[in-house]
């Protein structure tokens, strides 16, 4: 799963991540921060790894407000799903206007990734 918020804000990527991990009963799971602190990629969980759909609805479950419809991209190797929501929808995440999550297999969302990299002209993406 990975968690960004937009603009980016330093901490609340981080701070999501570790209340969805808490939320969808993975306490142990791994946090990796990227080095500005913009985003945050939780995993890899014990869940079903054909339900990333119902690991991304237990993250906005948990991070709770009003989230937009869900979308699903086909990557070359499996589906990946996005939702986004305002950030006023949680006080705390002062700063942020906008909290995006993606949720896939770890092969599916590097390959997405990538993918969008390369359409907007990007050499290369990390995760």
């Amino acid at each position: 799963m990975k968690i960004e918020a937009e603009p980016p804000v330093h901490g609340v990527a981080e701070r999501l991540a570790r209340q969805i991990r808490t939320g969808i009963g993975e306490p142990d799971c791994r946090i990796q921060v990227s080095d500005d602190g913009a985003d945050a990629v939780l995993g890899p969980m014990r869940l079903d790894a054909d339900d990333s759909a119902g690991a991304l609805r237990g993250a906005m479950i948990t991070l709770g407000g009003t989230w937009g419809d869900v979308v699903t991209t086909t990557t070359s190797t499996d589906p990946v799903h996005y939702a986004n929501r305002a950030a006023v929808d949680s006080p705390d995440e002062a700063g942020a206007a906008r909290i995006h999550l993606w949720v896939a297999s770890t092969w599916a969302l590097t390959r997405y990734i990538e993918e969008r990299a390369w359409a907007h002209g990007h050499c290369s993406a990390s995760l």
